[in-house]
């Protein structure tokens, strides 16, 4: 049996950031509840993008998306935080 309380409180913590604008060009700022202590962009292959990573351990991050593609892709914050956008 699991602890309903726990999950709830995992699917809150997965759904807390905001991402902006979306769609995007250049820039993708990310807003957390909690401090963000790591980022990773996922294409919809689901390969991790190499991009330069800014400094991290707040709660808001700009993220220079220049260099991705024309797409969708997938970020993934603190390990547990899922959000999408797109970059036009």
């Amino acid at each position: 049996m699991y602890d309903e309380a726990a999950v709830n409180d995992v699917n809150k913590a997965a759904n807390n950031i905001q991402l902006f604008p979306n769609p995007t060009q250049n820039e993708l700022t990310i807003k957390s509840g909690t401090e963000i202590k790591s980022v990773q962009i996922i294409n919809i292959l689901g390969m991790v993008q190499a991009l330069p990573i800014p400094v991290l351990n707040q709660k808001e991050v700009i993220l220079s998306v220049v260099a991705l593609p024309p797409g969708m892709y997938y970020i993934k914050v603190n390990e547990l935080q899922m959000g999408k956008f797109v970059k036009e």
